[in-house]
This record gives structure tokens, C-alpha cells and sequence, in this order.
């Protein structure tokens, strides 16, 4: 630091001192601007949420799960991506960050409409590893628009929307194989299971909107989820798909309700005997509709997520809280929308 001057009694401090000065203070600044944006503060309405959600557990009965479920961000485009897709995760991973939560979860479609499929696959690319930046663990499920399958090529190929050709699909649809190495080269497939704190969860890719019969890779997905449960008799497992309203997602249900109430089923010609099962499938998550819904199929409630772009232009979604003792799923808000309280199922 340069020496202090004075005159006439008044201290001064000569150019090269305010100039260093300065500087630090600039420095300074720019710290907690990137400290901010790497840790935002919460908002009141975020933090209100919070609130509401943490004080749920005051009434929790049993074994409970806890995580953070939003559906269909459908992000596309470098606007959008630069715009929109960092600073919304911040935000979100800065809820489940200040929040009793242990995973984060999205019910899929992360892209949009009209990629090519390498640019598909820099997207996914660029969500894998933004997701693993932020969560310290997270399930991500494959959406019908994840496979690319309104690409560039069958945009440009001048087929209108309700004349789809599965050929015509097929020339931009990501394969399987290409889907797997980007986000499930660990699960091996895009169907899988995982455990949760005290839940078993079941996984499931739902395929296209666009068909929705009953193909050899649905019908293999229903025999794995009846094999697991005859093999594994979770005592607590719920659904996660990202169509849960198709034919498929009825299928899976029915095996469900069948383990529920200690049933034999036969599955594309596989008997199946849950007479012994010692658990229960208690609930359905999905997304795909965009709007907040729910319902009872089997005997299985089916929660539906509106889509991650409120009203607000802020980022909503839910906080989820699974009272398996009060046989309750309670999903707080964060953003447009309202809380939600809703019966689990039930053995039978």
C-alpha cells in the first residue's frame, strides 16, 4: 500500500492506492457473483416450499422416502440451452441441496423437436454430465422426445404430424444401442431398478407416443418387472415411466395390482404366482400429459407432473415425500402449481 499523505490536517491516499483498492473490491465482487451463481440464493416462494415440505416430516408415521421429481424440460436449441438449462438446474439442484432430499429424478423428455442425432447426442451428453455436476444422485427416464424421433431428418422428409411412418422415424430415431452408451452404460439398459433410501424402484422406457402397441421390447420390459418382483419381493417399490397412460403402462399395472393382492398372472404366456409376496407396489410417477393429473389404475395410483416451464417463467416441480407408514405420497410445489396429497396403494 502507497504511504498516506496529509494536508492541512485531511489524510490522503495518492492514485496508485485507490487504484489497488479498486481493484480488490473488483475482485471481491466477481467471487461471490460466481460463488452466487454456482450456489443461488432461494427464492421466498422456493424457500416457502421448502418449508412446507420439511414440515411434512413432522407427521411421519414409518419409513419414508424422500426426493425431487420434475417432468418434460424440453430443452432444444442453443438459445434455449444457454438461456434456460444451466440456470434452471442451479435452481433446482439448489432446492434439493437445502432440502431432506436424496435424489432427483426427471420423468424425461429433455429434448425438443427437429435435431440431428449427433446433435441429440450432445445434448443428452451435456445433461449427463450437467445432471452429475449438481446431484449427487439422480435417475434420469427416457422420454418419447429423448430418442429424437421428430428429428431433422423426418422433419425435413415433409411427412405431416398425423401420417407417421415408422421408416421415416427410423432415419432419425436414436437406436438403442446409442441410448444406452450415453445414459445407461452402468444400468446396461434403459429399463432398470434401483434403490432408493427404503424403496425399490422399477424403471421403465415407455417408447413413441406415436405407437403405443405392444412390441416385443414392451412386452420384455413387463416380463422383467414380473420376474423382479417374483425374485426380489420388495417390501416397499413403486413405477417411474414417462407414459404412464398407454397400453403399456396398463400392463405394467397389472402386475402390480397382481403382486399386491398375492395373485398368480400370466404375462405373454409366462405364469407368474405372487402368493408369497411380502410387499407392496404402492405408486406410479410419469409426466409426457404436461399438466398435473392423477388417478387409479389397478388398484395403483398414478401420479402425472406438469411440465418444467410454468406460468411463472420459473422452473416447477415437486418435492416428494412418501409417508409408506401414513400410506401417503405428499408432493409439494415449488413454482406454478399446487401440493398434493394422495393414498398409496395398498396389500390386498
Amino acid at each position: 500500500m502507497s504511504e498516506i499523505k496529509t494536508l492541512n490536517g485531511y489524510k490522503l491516499v495518492d492514485e496508485t492506492a485507490r487504484t489497488e483498492a479498486k481493484a480488490n473490491a473488483e475482485a471481491i465482487a466477481a467471487i461471490r457473483q460466481k460463488i452466487d451463481r454456482q450456489n443461488p440464493l432461494l427464492t421466498e416462494k422456493q424457500m416457502a416450499a421448502a418449508k412446507r415440505f420439511a414440515g411434512a416430516f413432522s407427521n411421519v408415521t414409518g419409513s419414508a422416502e424422500s426426493f425431487l421429481f420434475f417432468a418434460d424440460p424440453h430443452f432444444s436449441g442453443s438459445q434455449n440451452v444457454s438461456d434456460r438449462f444451466g440456470p434452471w438446474l442451479n435452481q433446482i439442484a439448489a432446492v434439493y441441496n437445502q432440502t431432506p432430499t436424496s435424489m432427483c429424478v426427471c420423468a424425461g423428455d429433455w429434448l425438443n423437436n427437429s435435431n440431428t442425432r449427433e446433435n441429440a447426442c450432445w445434448q443428452l451428453g451435456l445433461i449427463d454430465g450437467a445432471l452429475k455436476s449438481r446431484f449427487d444422485k439422480y435417475i434420469s427416464i427416457l422420454g418419447n422426445h429423448d430418442t429424437n424421433y421428430q428429428g431433422y431428418e423426418y422433419i425435413q422428409s415433409g411427412i405431416e404430424d398425423k401420417n407417421y411412418d415408422r421408416n421415416e422415424c427410423s432415419k432419425c430415431q436414436l437406436s438403442n444401442e446409442a441410448i444406452r452408451a450415453l445414459w445407461y452404460r452402468r444400468q446396461g439398459n434403459a429399463y432398470f431398478a434401483v434403490d432408493g433410501d427404503c424403496t425399490r424402484f422399477y424403471v421403465f422406457d415407455s417408447g413413441l407416443d406415436w405407437y403405443d402397441d405392444m412390441t416385443e421390447y414392451r412386452w420384455k420390459q413387463v416380463q422383467w418387472f414380473a420376474q423382479s418382483l417374483l425374485t426380489e419381493k420388495p417390501e416397499r417399490a413403486a413405477i417411474l415411466m414417462h407414459i404412464a397412460t398407454a397400453p403399456f403402462a396398463n400392463a405394467v399395472l397389472q402386475i402390480a395390482s397382481a403382486y399386491n393382492a398375492r395373485m398368480a398372472i400370466v404375462v405373454h404366456g409366462s405364469p407368474y404366482d405372487f402368493s408369497d409376496a411380502e410387499g407392496v407396489v404402492g405408486f406410479a410417477l410419469g409426466g409426457h400429459e404436461h399438466y398435473d393429473y392423477s388417478f387409479v389404475r389397478h388398484g395403483i395410483p398414478v401420479i402425472l407432473t406438469a411440465n418444467l416451464s410454468g406460468r411463472d417463467d420459473q422452473p416447477r416441480f415437486d418435492l416428494v415425500l412418501v409417508d409408506w407408514g401414513g400410506k401417503k405420497i405428499h408432493l409439494t410445489r415449488v413454482g406454478d402449481g399446487e401440493d398434493r396429497t394422495i393414498e398409496l396403494a395398498e396389500k390386498q
